[in-house]
């Protein structure tokens, strides 16, 4: 007889619609909450390490302190009871094309530690392959997230969904970056909801990058990121709205950061 795949779960509000959605029996689950060796926080030489398993709330008090706008992001992400057990860990390995913190960490450069038969280290952004489909390999976990701590850099998550709080995103782009004399020293834009997996804006964030921080280049970029994604239509937005949105978020970047009504 064919065992099972097993199922780890910490939160369990993605894999929960299994039973409520398609009427699935789930077997072989093994809850990983309780394990130290994935519930912890520490910071090391610039860089913030969090165990796969670390219930969000946990979390918080640090990313308000590092980055303000990816805790802010985290208390629309889900209400009090879901942060208190949801994970990180969880949320990369569903590999949702819209699983919120996804797009924040590839915009962050952040590394994720998977471990099985041996362990492993990879960037975030090589970690989702297609539609659902992740470098996971059978009997593996993803173990630790490791975030840098960029001290002179920005951040800025945007989070459009229908609903203000507990709503599934039609659109989340996170934007990351270093600015000299105006000028982007560093840009990373990172969409969800956009493709089958989370996703650079490439063509955007290369012509902003050396560019000036001025609506003029904003502009320009607003066309370019037309053409870095063919979003689809469903339940949740169309890929008309999509792509209008994937541009204001641009402008609204642009207004915030220069402080702008």
């Amino acid at each position: 007889k064919k065992v099972k795949k097993p199922i780890f779960l910490t939160g369990g509000t993605d894999i929960a619609l299994e039973v409520t959605k398609r009427n699935k029996d789930l077997n072989n689950i093994f809850y990983l909450g309780l394990n130290k060796d994935l519930n912890f926080i520490k910071i090391k030489n610039n860089y913030l390490h969090i165990g796969s398993a670390t219930p969000i709330n946990k979390i918080l008090p640090y990313l308000e302190n590092l980055y303000p706008s990816f805790a802010k992001m985290f208390l629309r992400y889900g209400s009090e009871q879901i942060r208190n057990v949801a994970s990180i860990g969880g949320n990369l390995a569903s590999a949702s094309p819209i699983g919120d913190s996804s797009p924040v960490l590839i915009a962050l450069g952040a590394k994720i530690i998977i471990s099985g038969k041996r362990e492993r280290e990879i960037l975030l952004k090589y970690f989702f392959k297609s539609y659902r489909n992740t470098a996971l390999k059978n009997n593996e976990i993803i173990k630790e997230i490791i975030i840098p701590i960029k001290k002179k850099s920005f951040l800025k998550c945007y989070k459009i969904s229908k609903r203000i709080e507990d709503d599934i995103s039609s659109i989340f782009m996170a934007i990351s970056g270093k600015l000299n004399n105006n000028i982007f020293e560093e840009i990373k834009i990172v969409c969800g909801g956009m493709a089958a997996t989370p996703s650079m804006a490439l063509k955007t964030q290369n012509f902003l990058l050396k560019k000036e921080f001025i609506q003029n280049n904003i502009n320009k970029a607003k066309k370019i990121i037309l053409s870095d994604f063919q979003p689809l239509s469903d339940m949740r937005a169309s890929a008309k709205y999509r792509s209008l949105i994937s541009q204001n978020l641009l402008d609204r970047f642009y207004l915030e950061k220069n402080n702008k009504k």
